[in-house]
């Protein structure tokens, strides 16, 4: 489409000449019945595309809500693990840094001792 719509009624204009071009020795043709039955399906399609949009638009604006949560919560400094997740980093976080922190106060001792040597 070459042309921009921005309003309700090229909006209308547009689908009028659309439906027009489709329509065009549909209704001679085939007839009341068809003609009907078409009107029924572009109901329901429409419909539908209503609902997915509406649906889309939701999940956008809780993704949107969590984003700007979890980016105020960075910002803040916090971690947001939930509370069946704190029990386990603190189990996880005590054993293996418990015995990495050991290590480390008796490898600054070692070099206190090297330095001591050498002052």
């Amino acid at each position: 489409m070459s042309t921009e719509i921005n309003t309700k009624d090229q909006i209308a204009a547009m689908l009028s000449a659309k439906l027009n071009e489709f329509l065009d020795g549909v209704g001679d043709s085939y007839g009341k019945v068809i003609l009907d039955e078409l009107v029924t399906r572009l109901e329901y399609t429409i419909t539908d595309f209503k609902d997915e949009v509406g649906e889309v638009m939701e999940q956008m604006l809780e993704n949107a809500a969590n984003k700007k949560e979890i980016l105020s919560n960075l910002i803040a400094g916090e971690s947001a693990p939930s509370s069946g997740d704190d029990s386990a980093v603190e189990t996880s976080s005590d054993s293996p840094q418990s015995s990495a922190g050991a290590d480390d106060s008796r490898e600054m001792s070692e070099w206190e001792k090297k330095l001591e040597k050498l002052g």
